[in-house]
């Protein structure tokens, strides 16, 4: 707190990022291998955290399992997508063969100094708030400060947050969706991959996969362990017959998938899978199929989520 003060009231003309960590499921994490592994994990994030901001700021420990920075010389959101991007995936990674249940992931929250406020307290406040925005959408990401997405932080009070209520999400989400599908229809297939990548930060997903009735992924976007072998899925019957209303099918846990097709459940599962909506289309005599998958947790999509994604899926077939 006194660093970030000091280096706020220097009026250095910088740009500083506050990032807060907070470590998924630590609870869990202590109860199911003991407090010895539990100190293993903080300790190992210690390390990532000082190996890859490299002197570029500050870190400390200031709760059981949160973390914050203070950046020094992170020049620009590119830049700070990288670092946080890869302290997530070598804590992922770290841990990935010792843990059978879950990984060990990150829930992220940064705001930007001058640009989101001029004093610690709101700085603080506001990457606070998204922290905990992360939690909410399901863990395992980071959220940088939006006003217009984010909201005000009228409701101050640590760890409790306003969120949208279920008309105004609605509305939020369905202009949302209208701004991507008149992109689509402006920019045809060069407006694909800023479409997805807009998806993956408003839809609480984490990877997207395309594949042509051929079996050929042709397109992907998220930070994917590794991408599902689907040679042996898609055309297979066992596996169509599970596409219901609007050519569509969501599964909020992955080993439920285990009962009806093994080799897809073993497939996704080896590439920390855990849910997924699926829907094809056919355009010009040729099919596709989208695959909107989370990473290592189980996930429940609102019907209204759902159907707005499988209309913009249904734009994106068009132009493909």
């Amino acid at each position: 707190m006194e660093y970030t003060k000091a280096v706020i009231a220097s009026k250095d003309d910088k740009i500083h990022y506050m990032i807060m960590f907070d470590v998924d499921n630590f609870k869990s994490i202590n109860d199911t291998y003991g407090h010895l592994f539990g100190d293993e994990v903080l300790s190992k994030i210690a390390n990532i955290i000082n190996a890859n901001l490299n002197g570029r700021g500050i870190a400390g420990r200031f709760g059981g399992d949160e973390f914050y920075i203070f950046t020094n010389n992170v020049k620009d959101e590119e830049d700070l997508r990288i670092l946080l991007t890869t302290m997530r995936k070598e804590l992922q990674y770290a841990f990935d063969s010792r843990i059978d249940d879950f990984g060990v992931t990150l829930s992220v929250g940064v705001s930007l100094f001058p640009k989101d406020g001029s004093d610690y307290e709101e700085l603080f406040r506001k990457a606070d708030k998204c922290l905990y925005l992360a939690k909410e959408k399901g863990r395992n990401r980071f959220i940088i400060y939006d006003e217009k997405k984010h909201g005000g932080i009228q409701d101050n009070e640590r760890h409790i947050h306003k969120v949208l209520d279920l008309s105004e999400h609605s509305e939020y989400m369905s202009n949302f969706i209208s701004d991507l599908i008149l992109d689509v229809f402006s920019r045809k297939k060069d407006a694909v991959d800023d479409v997805i990548k807009s998806i993956l930060d408003q839809f609480e997903i984490d990877g997207v996969r395309i594949y042509d009735d051929n079996n050929t992924l042709i397109f992907t976007s998220g930070d994917y362990k590794k991408i599902p072998d689907m040679k042996d899925v898609i055309n297979d019957e066992a596996f169509l017959s599970r596409y219901g209303k609007n050519n569509s099918m969501t599964i909020g846990l992955v080993p439920s998938v285990e009962a009806w097709h093994k080799g897809l459940f073993n497939e996704l599962s080896k590439c920390n899978i855990m849910a997924f909506i699926s829907a094809w289309y056919e355009f010009n005599y040729r099919k596709y199929y989208f695959f909107y998958d989370v990473f290592n947790h189980k996930r429940r999509w609102s019907d209204s989520d759902r159907n707005l994604l499988l209309i913009i899926s249904k734009i994106i077939a068009s132009v493909l």
